[in-house]
């Protein structure tokens, strides 16, 4: 299964508002099943950005509640949050590389903040 960082944004995005615990199985769509679901909530886990307990069920298949964000999770969901930001960002990474690691799109968007801000300022 392939990553989808819109989806992963998406899901940061829906868990940092959220005040509840989530099942996995509420972020499928039209576009994303509840298999691809529990599988971006299982990688974000265990990329340390989601606290989520994934548990298998007798019949088949994984149930998967998120609880939150860890400290590194605030930190990358806050970076790429900002729609401005994030559509700069991927913009930015599709034309130079076409797709990039966790790592090299925060430090992206990071950079692309930083601009808007010293734009925004004057500098």
């Amino acid at each position: 299964m392939k990553r989808d960082m819109d989806f992963i944004r998406r899901i940061l995005v829906d868990t940092a508002e959220s005040d509840t615990f989530i099942s996995a199985q509420s972020f499928s769509d039209s576009e994303h099943s509840e298999t691809e679901a529990i599988y971006h909530v299982s990688i974000l886990r265990d990329a340390g950005l989601l606290d989520a307990d994934i548990e298998p069920y007798r019949s088949g298949g994984y149930h998967a509640i998120v609880k939150g964000l860890t400290w590194a999770g605030q930190d990358f969901m806050e970076s790429i949050a900002s729609d401005n930001v994030w559509n700069s960002t991927r913009k930015t990474i599709k034309d130079a590389v076409g797709s990039a690691s966790l790592s090299v799109i925060k430090a992206t968007s990071e950079g692309v903040a930083t601009a808007l801000i010293s734009k925004s300022l004057g500098h």
